[in-house]
């Protein structure tokens, strides 16, 4: 059984202090930029001196940091978190790619808690080859009041609804919205179809967003891997300078480089 409260369980885990934040629109929506110097502290943060083939760091980060297991999945602290409220959910299986399973329990838990799940794989921010996502609690209306279109895409269960988030969002962005395990099912399938290896995941207030992703690094508009966090609506930079100069011309030059138009 899935925990009521996951953040109770961890009221001790690193507070977010970010070292400045601003706003910037975007997109005809607002999105929040901040300075967070503590992030370049992660260990195998995506760099052009990343590994290929690193030691396995999830197995005893499972072993020595959950706050709560189940069979199948735990929760730990973020060490280096980019919300006030900010867990990591795992399979406990070294799996790499989300099932409908891992989905349902992500999307129900950030239900409960009024938040988001946000989701990376190798190649779009990921530092760690094993599944896990974010359960966030807050939300972002960005992705939520973006314009959608009919999807050239046949949506895998009659129950989902399958949309393109459209202009001015410059990248391939897919919305899915259903009951909570048609939903499940649904970005579990799309994931498997889809052709290209990375993507980024961000699930929020009942619907899901699926960006197959070409690019992890968008330099020079973005000079980190940029991830479901800054699709999300929350941009974290670990360079001041970065931070200070950016503008929303180079995010959505950084969004259109790591994405596919189709």
């Amino acid at each position: 059984m899935l925990p009521t409260d996951p953040f109770a369980l961890a009221a001790a885990s690193p507070a977010f202090v970010p070292a400045a934040r601003r706003f910037v629109e975007l997109h005809g929506g607002r999105v929040e930029l901040c300075w967070v110097p503590h992030r370049s502290l992660r260990a195998g943060r995506a760099d052009a001196a990343r590994p290929s083939f690193p030691p396995c760091r999830a197995a005893r980060i499972l072993a020595d940091e959950p706050v709560w297991t189940s069979e199948a999945l735990a929760l730990t602290p973020n060490l280096h978190p980019f919300a006030d409220r900010h867990l990591l959910l795992w399979s406990r299986s070294p799996q790499r790619e989300p099932d409908r399973a891992f989905l349902a329990a992500g999307f129900e838990l950030a239900d409960r808690c009024d938040g988001s799940l946000l989701v990376n794989s190798i190649g779009a921010a990921a530092s760690i080859p094993w599944l896990h996502a974010h359960l966030v609690g807050e939300r972002f209306e960005y992705l939520s009041g973006q314009p959608t279109a009919a999807a050239d895409i046949a949506s895998p269960s009659p129950e989902v609804e399958i949309r393109r988030v459209g202009a001015p969002f410059p990248a391939l962005l897919i919305a899915l919205r259903g009951k909570m395990d048609a939903l499940a099912d649904a970005v579990a399938e799309l994931l498997r179809r889809r052709t290209v290896a990375a993507f980024s995941l961000v699930y929020v207030a009942g619907r899901a967003f699926v960006m197959p992703r070409s690019v992890e690094i968008p330099l020079p508009h973005f000079p980190q891997a940029l991830g479901s966090a800054e699709l999300w609506g929350r941009w974290c930079f670990e360079d001041e300078d970065a931070f200070r100069s950016a503008t929303p011309e180079s995010l959505d030059t950084a969004l259109r480089t790591s994405g596919r138009s189709g």
